[in-house]
């Protein structure tokens, strides 16, 4: 939060107090602001130091005044939105077919898991409607048995990772759309 944003938040919940004292907290914060950029300070670091407005103001305001009204809607920026939505576009031009084909991979480990897992019901199943048995198919299908088992936690995880990246991602999305630079 910049100081202008901060005094524009704290005139806003400091309105039920009278405008002499009002303006009076507020040229002192607008001295702090300037005393500290003077040793070198960031306005968002001034700001961080003194705290939520809101709660200056209520400290300020004490029980003598009635709660100031609801802080009225963020104005958007419009050109910086339109900038983030031209560049998420093209971005996501190329990395939503690569998230499309990594979950078309997922999807074709875990039917393969689940063949692997089958195999001794089809081999169970050749074996009723053809009569025929083979010892070699015995241990084919123990093999594929064995290695459906170890690609079943293979597969759980990767899709638990999988789900969290994408998440990950599509809060990233909605976040640079919004204007937020948090995770």
């Amino acid at each position: 939060m910049n100081k202008k944003q901060f005094l524009g938040s704290l005139r806003h919940y400091l309105e039920p107090m009278p405008e002499p004292e009002r303006d009076r907290m507020l040229q002192d914060i607008d001295a702090y602001f300037l005393s500290g950029e003077q040793i070198g300070k960031s306005e968002e670091q001034i700001a961080y130091e003194l705290g939520d407005p809101m709660r200056i103001a209520a400290q300020a305001l004490g029980f003598s005044y009635p709660p100031a009204p609801p802080q009225p809607p963020v104005e958007r920026d419009v050109p910086r939105m339109l900038g983030v939505a031209i560049l998420l576009f093209f971005l996501n031009l190329i990395m939503l077919p690569i998230g499309a084909s990594l979950w078309s991979a997922l999807l074709g480990v875990a039917a393969a898991t689940v063949g692997l897992l089958l195999s001794p019901g089809a081999v169970l199943l050749e074996w009723v409607l053809n009569a025929h048995y083979s010892p070699a198919f015995l241990f084919v299908t123990m093999a594929a048995l064995g290695v459906g088992l170890l690609m079943v936690f293979v597969t759980y995880y990767a899709a638990k990772l999988w789900i969290w990246l994408t998440a990950v991602y599509l809060r990233w999305n909605v976040n640079m759309w919004r204007g937020r630079t948090y995770s």
